[in-house]
C-alpha cells in the first residue's frame, strides 16, 4: 500500500511494495496477498518501468478475462493522473487487436 506523507508531496511506496517490484524479474510475475495491500499499484508500476525500458521490436500484451476488465483495472488506474501524475498523459488505450493485419478470422 502506498504511505502518506506530508501534505501535497507525493505518496512513496511501502518497503513491501518496493520488494515485490525488486523481486519481479521473471518472464511471468504474479502478485499475491490480502486486499488494499498495494498490490495493483506495485505491480502496475512494475509494468510501466518494464514498458518503458522494453526491447525493440514485438509486442507488449496484458490479457485479462473481459475488455472491461481490462480497462478498469490496468488502463484506468494508469491513465488517472491522480494516481500516474503526469505518465497519465503517455499511456494509450486500443481495446482489441491493435494491428488489424495480424488479427485471425
Amino acid at each position: 500500500m502506498t504511505t502518506a506523507t506530508a501534505a501535497g508531496s507525493s505518496p512513496r511506496l511501502s518497503s513491501a511494495q518496493a520488494r515485490s517490484m525488486g523481486q519481479s524479474t521473471a518472464k511471468i510475475n504474479l502478485w499475491t496477498g490480502s486486499e488494499r495491500s498495494g498490490k495493483a499499484v506495485a505491480s502496475l508500476i512494475r509494468w510501466m518501468t518494464y514498458v518503458a525500458n522494453a526491447p525493440k521490436g514485438g509486442s507488449l500484451v496484458v490479457s485479462g478475462k473481459t475488455f472491461d476488465t481490462i480497462f478498469r483495472n490496468v488502463f484506468g488506474p494508469l491513465t488517472d493522473p491522480a494516481i500516474t501524475g503526469e505518465l497519465a498523459n503517455l499511456v494509450s488505450y486500443t481495446r482489441g487487436c491493435a494491428d488489424r493485419d495480424d488479427a485471425r478470422p
